[in-house]
């Protein structure tokens, strides 16, 4: 049997507690990968590795109707399990802006994130108190892309296989921690420059 996130989260965040401050991420699940896409799910990590994770409910957003099949296959999400389980744009946008205010939180969907980070606080009707980056300007900090993209295909093969928000959002955190054990092993480092968050 498979610990459950609650339990991965809760063993992460208490390895990490007394380690400098770990960088924030954050990942979207949308009704499509189209134009017209919106956000269904969002989570985002703190420092100390916490992962937190919110279902968006569309009803009553206007042009918030596209719907793909096969994204839905992929993040198995359906449109009953936002109506009954989502909260609106605001209430999530609101609870992003409390837990992630004034920091950098760091993404590896491009484009695709900030269009539907732009999408969900347009509807929200509110601005982003964090700034979003791209994870690979971060990574590549410490690595060079080749020995990234090895260890991206690492971290991936050990993650489930289903697309959701907070399994990503912990990819993101696997990978963070190889690129740092790589940069440690490969430059004779043995304190972790610090992050500035």
């Amino acid at each position: 049997m498979r610990p459950s996130l609650q339990h991965l989260q809760e063993c992460f965040a208490s390895r990490h507690q007394t380690r400098e401050n770990l960088p924030c991420f954050l990942d979207f699940e949308a009704s499509s990968l189209s134009h017209r896409s919106y956000p269904i799910e969002v989570a985002y990590s703190l420092e100390n590795g916490w992962v937190e994770s919110h279902l968006i409910r569309p009803a009553g957003q206007l042009g918030w109707r596209d719907w793909s099949e096969q994204a839905e296959a992929m993040h198995g999400i359906s449109r009953d399990l936002l109506v009954l389980g989502g909260q609106s744009p605001r209430r999530v946008a609101e609870q992003l802006n409390r837990a992630l205010h004034g920091r950098t939180v760091y993404c590896d969907g491009g484009e695709y994130d900030r269009f539907w980070l732009t999408r969900l606080y347009q509807a929200a009707g509110l601005k982003p108190s964090f700034v979003l980056a791209d994870c690979a300007d971060l990574f590549e900090c410490y690595l060079a892309p080749g020995i990234l993209d090895k260890l991206a295909r690492c971290a991936r093969a050990a993650m489930h296989q289903r697309h959701r928000a907070a399994l990503d959002v912990g990819y993101l955190q696997s990978l963070w921690q190889l690129v740092l054990a790589e940069y440690q092993r490969l430059s004779g480092v043995r304190t972790l420059p610090v992050l500035s968050v």
